[in-house]
């Protein structure tokens, strides 16, 4: 008799010497491939962290393959529906499939031909009434972005789009204003150090967690996904507000450095230079506050399965795993590598995606489970 093992695609069992899946028929990598071995044992470590057993699987292609297919107006209305009482499916009938999400690809491209109109606005008709609306957009598009990403990845569609709107918006100020208080009793002088950066990734991580508890608590949301959702609308909310900050210190800089050049020269340099800073924080956001909130939460929501005491949730294993996760990819974000350069972000952004995936995966063989007691 044939021995089994499982298909990483659609997490299937098919037999150990196949060399296509039977069921989706992708093609299965040779057993001895190391780095095949050495990502299956770090899926199965993320899985066991976030205590749900079974396979890690996932298909990156499924992330794109919606995205180029026509969708009409009703397939837009189903997703933004969802999460109301009349719109929540059944435990039993809820899809835990890989997703296939596509409307995050639709959102990206209203937030970024907004922002590409009020650049035009503000830098070739030097119509300064534009520039907040330009600074604001241009923080906002990559993030919620991604948030959207993670509204379509809960497969409970449990969660209203409104309430991620409020936890997006009252959530992320709410975190910048909770890591503000925290800093405060930061007395830390060496800012180019690796124990700065982490003393700065274990305030903002400690501040977004302690936002996205109250949330996710006070809801009773039981769900691994429901946790990514939250913690990245959370995560959201504290990164837009952060980057338009950034994005506005920049342009006063630099219009400061052009007074000299007449107000029309001035305001298109200052501009043109914001710009540089919105893109590089923009794309760059795709491993940022978002995600780090995201599995943050996720441990987060895994540990009140264990507990329902909040305190002892906030100190479970679980919890403390993933917070210590976020915590270091957030201070190598943060701590300078020269040599590196921009390829430092790319990295760091392949590895927290690398979790992200996988607490999917896990999000989704819990609700298997849960549906199968």
């Amino acid at each position: 008799m044939n021995e089994k093992k499982v298909c990483p695609y659609c997490g299937r069992q098919v037999n150990s010497d196949a060399r296509f899946c039977t069921y989706c028929g992708h093609q299965l990598r040779p057993a001895n491939d190391a780095l095949r071995q050495g990502t299956e044992k770090m899926s199965d470590m993320i899985g066991e962290s976030i205590g749900v057993s079974g396979k890690s699987y996932f298909n990156i292609k499924d992330l794109f393959t919606e995205v180029f297919k026509k969708h009409g107006v009703d397939d837009e209305d189903e997703i933004f529906i969802a999460g109301t009482s009349s719109t929540t499916p059944d435990l039993k009938d809820v899809i835990t499939n890989w997703p296939k999400p596509w409307a995050y690809s639709r959102v990206f491209l209203v937030l970024f031909l907004t922002t590409a109109l009020l650049y035009i606005m503000v830098n070739n008709f030097n119509n300064s009434n534009m520039l907040p609306g330009f600074i604001f957009m241009a923080a906002l598009t990559m993030p919620f972005t991604v948030l959207i990403f993670f509204w379509e990845a809960n497969a409970p569609r449990n969660i209203s789009f409104f309430m991620v709107l409020r936890v997006f918006l009252i959530g992320g100020a709410m975190a910048l204003l909770s890591a503000l208080i925290l800093y405060m009793f930061d007395h830390s002088r060496s800012e180019t150090t690796l124990a700065y950066a982490l003393i700065i990734g274990l305030i903002e991580e400690v501040a977004k967690l302690i936002v996205s508890a109250a949330f996710i608590h006070r809801r009773k949301y039981p769900f691994i996904l429901n946790g990514l959702l939250i913690g990245a609308a959370v995560g959201a909310g504290f990164a837009v507000f952060e980057t338009s900050g950034y994005i506005f210190n920049y342009f006063l800089y630099y219009l400061s450095k052009a007074n000299s050049y007449g107000y029309s020269a001035s305001l298109q340099y200052a501009v043109s230079q914001s710009l540089s800073v919105a893109v590089l924080r923009g794309w760059t956001s795709l491993g940022g506050h978002v995600v780090w909130s995201a599995m943050t939460c996720a441990g987060f929501v895994a540990a009140m399965g264990e507990t329902k005491s909040l305190s002892d949730a906030a100190f479970h294993k679980r919890t403390l795993t993933f917070l210590l996760l976020a915590i270091i990819l957030h201070a190598l974000w943060d701590f300078n590598i020269e040599f590196l350069g921009a390829v430092k972000y790319i990295l760091l952004i392949v590895v927290a995606w690398f979790i992200i995936l996988n607490l999917i995966s896990a999000g989704l063989r819990q609700i298997q489970q849960l549906t199968h007691k």
